[in-house]
């Protein structure tokens, strides 16, 4: 199981796609404690509320890191589907678990609050970071091609890869309307040419 959950992770930091989730968390936390004094429960409830959000978005990059075929060979080396999809959550909940360690302890080394945080405001501060982080895997998890077969019921729509099928329908669609207006063009240079050389 470890050798699982350390490809797992190397091959999803490889990805970069952990990179505009964690941007936005970095840069959310700074300027949330720019101006300080602050108070201790509000600012809480406003950074677990953002890594609610932000944790759906680190999980959907976690399932959607390898795409059909590469996912079929780590399936036949694990050997179990369950066993690849939670060493997936493993991942996920170690993650949610840094980051809520990060947005209760970050505001207390730089002084952030008007006053000294008790031990009851740390836990409650954690407690709410780390439960809805947890609760943002469980409703995203939900929505990802490896639980849910449906394409149509997937996060976006996007069964193949998070991003494919959004571009193939976009590029369909140009490609469509480009190649419709080349033919009517052609067509009509085609015509006045033909009433040019009969006049």
């Amino acid at each position: 199981m470890s050798s699982l959950l350390r490809y797992q992770l190397i091959n999803y930091l490889r990805t970069y796609h952990y990179v505009p989730p964690f941007t936005i968390f970095i840069l959310c936390l700074i300027v949330n404690y720019t101006f300080v004094p602050n108070p201790i429960l509000d600012s809480y409830s406003f950074t677990s509320l953002l890594l609610f959000f932000l944790m759906g978005w680190f999980t959907v990059t976690l399932f959607h890191a390898e795409d059909e075929g590469q996912k079929m060979i780590t399936t036949l080396h694990t050997k179990k589907t369950i066993d690849y999809n939670l060493g997936i959550f493993i991942i996920c909940g170690l993650l949610a678990f840094s980051l809520s360690c990060v947005s209760v302890i970050y505001p207390i080394l730089i002084e952030a609050f008007f006053e000294k945080p008790k031990l009851l405001h740390i836990l409650l501060g954690f407690l709410s970071h780390f439960s809805l982080s947890l609760l943002a895997i469980a409703l995203t998890a939900l929505f990802t091609r490896e639980l849910v077969k449906n394409r149509r019921n997937t996060w976006w729509g996007c069964n193949r890869h998070p991003y494919y099928f959004c571009r193939y329908r976009y590029f369909k669609g140009f490609y469509s309307n480009w190649t419709t207006l080349v033919t009517s063009t052609s067509s009509f240079f085609i015509r006045n040419d033909e009433c040019w050389r009969s006049n």
